[in-house]
């Protein structure tokens, strides 16, 4: 197996940088071949999440990256497609996520790869996000691979913890066997419902009880927002009663106007209908 190692896709989170070169400057040999990619070395320097667009949207037939993201999308494009078998992208989040293996495609080696690691790190939550018919995260690039988000963190630092957090489950998988097989029924994933914006009204925010409370149990009725008047909005979403929130205040999603996500609990075996 030949493996891609991306840190850096946004500029603004430095883990998987840290973690790049650490492995470029190890001696150590692995099971699977690899190379490590600094996706976007410009937004790096000038720590900001990108230049002029967001790389991890940059990879559909229907994205139009722009400028210096164009340019670092056709350069990776070119250099990964048929060249690796896995790709694996570490990202940073600025919510209480903890640590996360986002899955965005079904192939068995993703699957069977996120087991794995659930096993042997099993403070690790699995996230199912499909991304579609048109594929436009950095993991699309290869048939299979998996997206490390950790957190929290803010944007422009370093946490020890952290990079030898990852280094630990990077380590682990280019050592991985990729024939080896899961049974997908034993292993739970928080699979993505929708994205829920920040009222249309100004001046509401993360209520205090939801803050910092990635995956934990979130209700009809339980508030989610509140005004500097401390007039609340409570939660309802239609045909589900109880979901699990995450990336909760993430700021990049502000831009978007983002408040959270909502998930639902499943078993991997679901995601693909069995």
């Amino acid at each position: 197996m030949k493996i891609a190692v991306v840190g850096g896709t946004h500029g603004n989170e430095f883990t998987g940088v840290e973690v790049c070169k650490a492995l470029e400057k190890s001696q150590q040999s692995y099971k699977n071949e690899y190379r490590t990619f600094i996706a976007n070395p410009m937004a790096h320097l000038k720590k900001l999440r990108y230049v002029d667009s967001d790389l991890n949207r940059a990879y559909s037939k229907t994205s139009s990256p722009l400028g210096n993201e164009k340019e670092r999308s056709d350069f990776l494009k070119a250099e990964i497609i048929g060249k690796f078998d896995f790709l694996i992208d570490l990202h940073t989040t600025t919510s209480n996520m903890g640590s996360t293996l986002i899955l965005t495609d079904t192939n068995p080696k993703t699957l069977n790869a996120a087991c794995f690691i659930k096993q042997n790190f099993p403070h690790y939550k699995l996230i199912f996000a499909a991304s579609g018919d048109d594929p436009y995260y950095t993991t699309n690039l290869t048939k299979a691979g998996l997206t490390v988000e950790v957190g929290p963190i803010a944007n422009n630092i370093v946490k020890a913890s952290l990079v030898l957090d990852n280094l630990d489950i990077v380590r682990a998988l280019l050592n991985y066997d990729f024939q080896t097989e899961f049974n997908y029924a034993e292993f739970e994933v928080y699979s993505e419902i929708d994205k829920i914006s920040y009222p249309e009204k100004e001046g509401y925010y993360i209520h205090p009880d939801l803050e910092g409370k990635d995956f934990e149990i979130l209700k009809t009725g339980d508030p989610i927002f509140i005004d500097a008047c401390k007039n609340t909005i409570n939660f309802e979403y239609a045909g589900h009663e109880l979901v699990y929130p995450m990336f909760i205040n993430e700021a990049a999603y502000l831009e978007k106007n983002i408040a959270f996500e909502i998930c639902e609990k499943i078993k991997l075996s679901e995601v693909l209908g069995s």
